[in-house]
């Protein structure tokens, strides 16, 4: 028989009301909601650790940086026209078009923010990691060449879109991002063996 928790034999404080507390919750099914809970706010402070939350921050930007930067380019470019790479007078006018063009020369600068916060962010995440989260730019280029070039962009290329979507929340669910002192001990390997053969 469970013990009621009002009855007197269960003090108001201390251990004997906990106790009764812990007789009475597996019969309302508490202690499992209590158990489901804890583990879900463990696994948002796995996921949402500081590292895992500066490392999107910065792809974040990073890969908006690059979409805007190709998205400036292509516009730049489509104003000075098509370009013929089989003609040398061309390749000229292609050199000068990134000092001339003030849409390229924008496109260009937003790609080098992209270059500085992806070299940041390989400075403390894995390759294997950090890399394919670049993917984010394909769905910013998707809409900005959409909504501010105009382009059509077809069922297909959403479709496509899609699927690198999924490919990068898959990557993003792998709650280790950076192999630890494993892959430092085999760069240092590498560089041993590179200082050896050298020496020899």
């Amino acid at each position: 028989m469970h013990r009621d928790i009002h009855s007197p034999r269960c003090g108001n404080t201390g251990g004997a009301a906990r106790a009764c507390g812990v007789g009475i919750l597996p019969r309302y099914g508490f202690d499992k909601v209590i158990t489901d809970f804890t583990g879900r706010v463990r696994e948002l402070q796995t996921v949402f650790r500081g590292d895992t939350v500066k490392t999107f921050i910065v792809i974040f930007l990073a890969t908006a940086s690059a979409a805007v930067g190709e998205a400036f380019l292509s516009y730049g470019m489509k104003k000075n026209g098509q370009i013929d790479l089989t003609v040398p007078s061309q390749w000229g006018h292609l050199v000068l078009s990134v000092i001339k063009n003030p849409y390229v020369l924008a496109g260009v600068f937003f790609l080098a923010i992209f270059f500085f916060l992806y070299l940041a962010a390989l400075s403390w995440g894995d390759l294997s990691y950090i890399m394919p989260l670049t993917a984010m730019s394909y769905i910013f280029a998707a809409l900005l060449a959409k909504y501010f070039l105009g382009e059509d962009v077809s069922w297909f290329r959403w479709i496509g879109t899609v699927v690198i979507t999924l490919g990068i929340i898959f990557i993003a669910l792998d709650s280790k991002e950076r192999s630890g002192d494993h892959a430092a001990q085999n760069i240092t390997g590498c560089r041993h063996v590179a200082e050896k053969g050298s020496d020899s």
